[in-house]
């Protein structure tokens, strides 16, 4: 879960740091990524606390609703991210030399990079477990 939310920040931080406006870059310092970090390493294992106590069996398998939540937001963030950068390439008022503009565009292929092997590595088994769940009692019903 904390390696989830850290992914999360990361595409927040890749999103207000290319974001044309000035309000949103204020989000994209360090004194505030080390702020936000301390934060999820706390508060991630009380947010987990509940599987061990909700946790229930039935037919003998473990359930637990896993959130769609970090990886959604990571997504959109990403997404929001790409569409700066688009945005930023067609102002003419906020001119970017070419290395910065490098530098944002590999920030953005990475983050997205990174999301996209988070989703794919960790997001199908909790799906797979969240469809037998919602399939089992429709199963038992049909027959």
């Amino acid at each position: 879960m904390i390696a989830r939310m850290f992914t999360v920040l990361a595409s927040v931080d890749t999103c207000t740091m290319i974001s044309s406006k000035q309000t949103y870059r204020v989000f994209s310092q360090p004194a505030l990524a080390i702020k936000c970090s301390i934060a999820v390493i706390f508060c991630c294992p009380l947010i987990a606390i509940h599987i061990f106590i909700m946790n229930t069996t039935v037919d003998g398998q473990y359930t637990m609703a896993y959130v769609i939540l970090p990886p959604l937001a990571m997504i959109i963030f990403s997404c929001l991210a790409y569409f700066n950068m688009k945005k930023l390439g067609t102002q003419h008022n906020y001119i970017l030399n070419r290395r910065k503009r490098q530098q944002h565009s590999q920030l953005v292929r990475m983050i997205t990079t990174q999301i996209i092997v988070h989703i794919i590595s960790t997001e199908f088994n909790p799906m797979s477990t969240l469809y037998k769940q919602l399939t089992a009692n429709l199963l038992n019903y049909l027959l």
